[in-house]
């Protein structure tokens, strides 16, 4: 007769119940990872970019 810890065991290693929501959260985790350092990257170019082009706009015509 199996002993309860090892029935247990077999058990958890049979049950996959939880594995989609975690490979969900690997998948989530790395997708906000990657847009923070884009934004971390491109932010401060663009912000640049569009204060630029706002004086552009704004300055009075001759």
């Amino acid at each position: 007769m199996a002993s309860p810890t090892k029935a247990a065991g077999t058990t958890l290693l049979r049950d996959t119940r939880g594995a989609v929501m975690s490979e969900y959260v690997v998948l989530i985790g790395t997708v906000s990872l990657t847009v923070s350092v884009a934004i971390a990257a491109l932010g401060p170019p663009l912000v640049r970019s569009f204060e630029d082009t706002r004086d552009i706009l704004l300055l009075p015509f001759p």
